[in-house]
């Protein structure tokens, strides 16, 4: 068993803590909510040749159990996946006694759950090289052509299932069902109409929001902000 060192001798770093710190420390343990005995925050400030400067901070809400839940994410995206590890803690008990001695972290299952755009943002994090942010058609077209692929295998499955070369699944059945169900019937020709008034108002909007761009970068290269906008 390798030997436990201790640091023996004083450390170098000084902290230095402004006054509002300390006021904003007590007006959140005073605003505390009932039954909490402390309260949990951050502390902002920056480091400089082993002094740490503290100058402000701010409480965070929570809420402290016996289910206290910790999460691990791997930030480095080891295999281009981002990697979360749930873990619970547990208390330790001698025997008996009520009195906790330790605390254990027992690793629990983690499910991370997306809708499509929070999908479509996760995906864009995990690849290793972004020379730029897509834009809301790009988008669009993925969130079009995922759906379309849905849709492709769910009418596959129902068509094996009607012809009789696929045992149907009751679940799977009544999932689809209540999915037609909540989208609303609407006609062809009235979407199509839709869809055409949706994309010439979209394009109204970009059209003003270029004009106003334009003329704030008009502006400034004038140094005036009094030139009418419209």
């Amino acid at each position: 068993m390798a030997p436990l060192n201790l640091p023996v001798g004083q450390t170098s770093i000084t902290v230095r803590v402004q006054p509002v710190v300390l006021f904003s420390i007590c007006d959140a343990y005073i605003r505390r909510n009932e039954g909490k005995a402390r309260v949990i925050g951050t502390l902002l400030g920056s480091i400089s040749d082993g002094v740490v400067d503290i100058r402000e901070c701010y409480a965070v809400p929570h809420n402290e159990s016996m289910d206290q839940v910790h999460l691990r994410v791997d930030t480095t995206l080891t295999n281009n996946k981002l990697d979360v590890v749930a873990y619970v803690a547990r208390h330790l008990t001698l025997g008996d006694r009520s009195t906790s001695l330790a605390q254990e972290f027992q690793q629990v299952p983690c499910e991370v759950r997306t809708v499509e755009v929070e999908r479509l943002g996760i995906e864009l994090l995990q690849n290793e090289v972004t020379e730029k942010l897509p834009s809301e058609a790009e988008n669009l077209q993925t969130a079009i052509g995922r759906l379309q692929l849905a849709l492709n295998k769910a009418s596959q499955y129902v068509d094996d299932v009607v012809s009789g070369r696929r045992k149907g699944d009751i679940n799977v059945g009544r999932y689809l069902a209540d999915t037609c169900a909540a989208v609303p019937y609407i006609r062809k020709e009235d979407f199509e109409q839709l869809l055409q008034d949706n994309t010439q108002d979209a394009l109204l909007v970009m059209y003003l929001a270029n004009l106003v761009r334009a003329h704030v970068a008009l502006a400034d290269k004038l140094g005036t902000a009094a030139l009418p906008i419209l």
